[in-house]
Formats: structure tokens, sequence, C-alpha cells
């Protein structure tokens, strides 16, 4: 599928998802709430947060290769590639961040990219013992146990396959068992299928070195403690502003806010931050009879308040490199075509 056909089903998916969410809203009603965040609250959560963003770009770090890379450098690419995230479909933020940072310190630019793959199945992995603990100590509906079932399937699975191809180097084995299943379909569909493996399989190599660090338990502990304390941080911001609006619940919200919110970034969408995000806002707080309107409210006020912390940390970043938007925009082509 094209870039351009993709981009058009991402839009698609964020406008209907955006309608269901706005769909019987009482906008004077959510307008009224709004008013009722206590504003002695934002300093301390854009606070917490750029610590909790540390957590995050220190646990990446962990996961690079030795550079000559400052850590503050590393934390404004994290934030600015988070800030592009927010605009630009298709993750297009991770992209630059793996490009920039391979270009800028002479590393694999595949190998970097990897690197941000195997930090999304980290936070995979992280979601499953989110949901698992909001379970145990809450909730236990259909629905959540599905979406536990979905995430150990997809990122337990994940981690497995990627472990046993890098451990084993496997990439060869793989493109070959594609190819042979690729000649039970239809001539012109397996002709493309196998033409697209082997132009893949020289860079797949460059790409799996991204998974080193999975094979050394070691540091996969360091990486669990900085995954841990980080998405406890953001289970925490979530409950704080629920208090910020005066919505008293239990605290086991946060937990499947959280997840809920990390599962639909899967799903391809123009924006992280349109449609999707809020409907995962307000089918998690729906659990836990927490109305629409007041969801909406808290995940609208809370993207605000994140957006401005990265908008801050992404413009110190552009004006300290002298980075254009061109710059920008070329770097993530440059990874997209990679």
């Amino acid at each position: 599928m094209n870039k351009s056909k993709s981009n058009i089903i991402a839009l698609g998916i964020t406008i209907i998802f955006t309608i269901i969410v706005l769909w019987n809203v009482d906008f004077g009603e959510l307008v009224r709430l709004c008013g009722l965040f206590d504003k002695k609250f934002i300093i301390p959560y854009m606070l917490i947060f750029v610590f909790v963003m540390i957590g995050r770009a220190y646990r990446w770090k962990i996961l690079l290769p030795k550079s000559g890379c400052k850590f503050i450098d590393l934390y404004e690419i994290y934030m600015t590639s988070n800030l592009l995230n927010i605009f630009l479909p298709a993750r297009a933020g991770d992209i630059f961040r793996g490009v920039y940072f391979g270009q800028k310190y002479k590393l694999s630019k595949l190998s970097m990219l990897g690197t941000v793959l195997a930090e999304r199945i980290l936070d995979g992995l992280t979601v499953i013992c989110l949901l698992s603990l909001g379970i145990i100590l809450y909730y236990r509906s259909k629905l959540v146990l599905n979406l536990l079932l979905l995430a150990i399937v997809m990122f337990v699975g994940s981690f497995l396959f990627m472990f046993w191809v890098y451990k084993y180097k496997k990439i060869d084995f793989v493109c070959k068992k594609i190819k042979n299943f690729s000649e039970k379909l239809p001539q012109n569909i397996s002709g493309k299928i196998c033409s697209a493996v082997d132009k893949c399989n020289p860079f797949l190599n460059a790409f799996m070195d991204g998974f080193e660090k999975f094979t050394n338990i070691k540091v996969m502990a360091e990486m669990a403690v900085y995954s841990a304390l980080s998405w406890a941080g953001d289970c925490f911001l979530v409950y704080y502003l629920m208090l910020a609006f005066g919505i008293e619940t239990h605290y086991a919200v946060s937990f499947f806010v959280v997840s809920f919110i990390a599962l639909s970034t899967i799903i391809p969408q123009s924006s992280m931050y349109i449609g999707l995000y809020q409907g995962a806002f307000i089918l998690a707080a729906k659990l836990f009879g927490i109305s629409k309107t007041a969801a909406l409210s808290v995940a609208l006020t809370q993207q605000m308040l994140m957006i401005v912390v990265y908008t801050i940390v992404a413009l110190i970043f552009i004006w300290k490199k002298h980075i254009k938007i061109s710059d920008l925009k070329g770097k993530i082509d440059n990874g997209q075509s990679t």
C-alpha cells in the first residue's frame, strides 16, 4: 500500500472516531467542566511530566549503542519526536528520531529505527502488566480481558519473535519461509512478495541490530525498572488530573486509561491526539462510571498540558540546532523510504 492510500485510511479512521467521541456531547457542559479545573495543579503536573519523560528518554538511551550524544540532546530529540507524533500520521516522530540520531552520530539509521520499535515492544509488555494489575485490583469485564489477551498475543509474541530472530540470526530463514508461503498465492501476488522480500533482506540485519539489548538480561532488567517508573508516573498524572477536576474515583482507573490509550496507538490514525486518544480515555473512564463529558474534559486538558511541554522542549531543540521544518520533513520522508 502506497503512502497516500495509507494516509487516506488513517485520516478516515481519525474522522470516524472523532465523530464517535463528539456524538451527543453537551458542549456547554464540557466548557463548564473544563472551568472546574483547579489551575494550581498545572505547574506540578508539567514538572512531573518532564521527569516521567526523562525516565523514558533514559530507557531509550540504554537501548542505543555508545555515542557522543549528551543526555540533554537525546532528551530534546525524544521530546521533539513525541511532538511530531501528535500532529503527523504513522508515528512519523519515531521515524524522525531514529533517522536524525543515526545521521547525527554516524550510526545505522535502520538500527536506530530498530531501537524505536524495541522500545514500543517494551511499552506493550508494560501495558500487559498494567492491565493485569487493574484487573486484579478492580475490574474483570469481558472487554478488558479481551484487550489483555490481545496485548499478550501482540507484544509477548513480538518480543519472543524479535529475540529469536536476533539471537539466532534467523533473518534469511524468515525471508525464505515468507517466499515459500507466497508460492501458494496467485503468481502476480507471489512475484510481488518475493521481490519485496529480496529487496528488504539486505536491510533487515541492520534493523535487527536495534534489538541487541533484548538478549542481555541485566540490561533488560534495568529497562524494566525505567519502564515501570515511567508508566507509574503516567498513571499518577491521570489520577492527579482527575483530582484536579474534583472527580473522586478508584486509583485503578488510571491503569485502564493509560493502557487503553497506549493500545489505541496501534490503530492507524492521522494524529495521535485526535479521535482515538479521547475515545480510549472515555471508554476506560466509563468502566468506573465517569461520564463521557467529564472524561473528555480531563482528556483535553491532559493533551493541552502535554503539548505545551513537548512544544517548549522541541522549540529549544530546533533553536539550538538551527533546524528548519523542511529539514524535519526531509528526515521523516528519508526514514519512510528506508
